[in-house]
């Protein structure tokens, strides 16, 4: 589970990235005073959906930490249906869809892994290196060498969910990493559908 920096330096990767995958598909032909408006909405869009998961933690009254709605591709999915069903216009805001999604993707990728619990200092020295190979270990295999993926790290439920007859509103590790992983592939799969639908519409 990566912090709020972490969230947005991937968001930020996730611009960039997505940006050059443009560039050399030529869908993107890039003339400043055009697209300058264009690439800071996107930018925009790939830190806040580098970020949007974790609207849980402002709307408490609403959503739990680790919200199950928040923390899927459902409200992807929303927007895509309205979009791709809407205007012929729509079709600019496919590239900035795609890098929302792959920004909301990266912040459920990152969250599969534990909390990040390491010096924190700014020059990066051997113990930094030998915690980051642990840590990136652990959120592979699910080991919880370095600490315990319980309370926060887990995928919630509303409580009133109990009253269809669940026995908890809260997933346990094991399907919470799978609930991480599987919508973060749909998200990935919605960035490849709107890239390729405006590769082709343009």
């Amino acid at each position: 589970m990566a912090n709020r920096t972490w969230h947005v330096n991937g968001g930020l990767i996730v611009y960039i990235v997505t940006i050059a995958i443009l560039v050399a598909l030529s869908s993107f032909d890039f003339q400043f005073q055009r697209d300058s408006a264009w690439l800071l909405v996107a930018l925009l869009m790939a830190v806040f959906g580098s970020q949007f998961p974790d609207l849980d933690q402002m709307w408490k009254r609403i959503f739990g930490h680790r919200d199950w709605l928040l923390h899927s591709a459902i409200p992807s999915i929303i927007m895509a249906v309205l979009v791709v069903n809407g205007s012929t216009d729509n079709v600019i805001l496919y590239p900035i869809l795609a890098i929302f999604n792959i920004g909301v993707a990266s912040h459920l990728i990152l969250d599969y892994f534990p909390t990040w619990e390491g010096n924190n200092n700014k020059k990066l020295d051997f113990e930094d290196i030998v915690y980051a190979t642990h840590w990136v270990f652990d959120g592979i295999s699910g080991s919880e060498d370095l600490q315990k993926m319980v309370g926060t790290y887990l995928i919630h439920f509303p409580k009133w969910l109990k009253n269809f007859g669940l026995k908890r509103n809260t997933l346990d590790k094991a399907w919470t990493r799978i609930y991480l992983i599987l919508n973060a592939l749909i998200l990935l799969g919605l960035a490849v559908f709107f890239i390729a639908r405006f590769e082709q519409l343009t």
